[in-house]
């Protein structure tokens, strides 16, 4: 079964929790200039889900992780050069993941991975030849942008 979900919503910096927290605008600061929005703004719209769904069977087989999301994770990891164990890691503690990745409220499902699931999606990419369909779709939209 393929998991994909919808893309979220543009985010307004407004949204962000934290009520009349004292940090609040600071915080607020620090995302509108950091690379999260742009990510979700630009990456997150241009990742190729249907390109991706394609290399896996829909009806055999456990349900996948949602590909946006792992998808994203990897191309964190190349951004940010970071190990499996490290890009996990953000995807459950760093609030800029969340969202760059467009979860909004992260539940469990869909934040914490095992290395061997990760692993095994990136090797799906690789044997499937789609890291590059990604990779030029992403950059091409970057390239528009900027």
């Amino acid at each position: 079964m393929i998991t994909v979900r919808e893309l979220p919503a543009p985010l307004n910096l407004e949204d962000i929790p934290g009520s009349n927290d004292p940090l609040r605008s600071r915080i607020c600061e620090k995302y509108a200039t950091s690379w999260c929005l742009p990510f979700r703004e630009i990456v997150l719209p241009a990742i190729p889900v249907e390109a991706i769904a394609k290399a896996f069977c829909p009806s055999n087989g456990r349900p996948t992780k949602d590909l946006s999301i792992m998808t994203c994770t990897v191309i964190s990891q190349e951004m940010f050069n970071l190990t499996d164990a490290q890009v996990l890691d953000d995807l459950v503690f760093d609030p800029r993941f969340h969202i760059a990745f467009g979860i909004d409220n992260p539940t469990e499902a869909e934040v914490v991975m095992v290395e061997n699931t990760f692993a095994n999606f990136k090797r799906r990419l690789l044997t499937c030849d789609l890291g590059g369909v990604l990779f030029a779709d992403v950059t091409k939209d970057l390239i528009k942008r900027f």
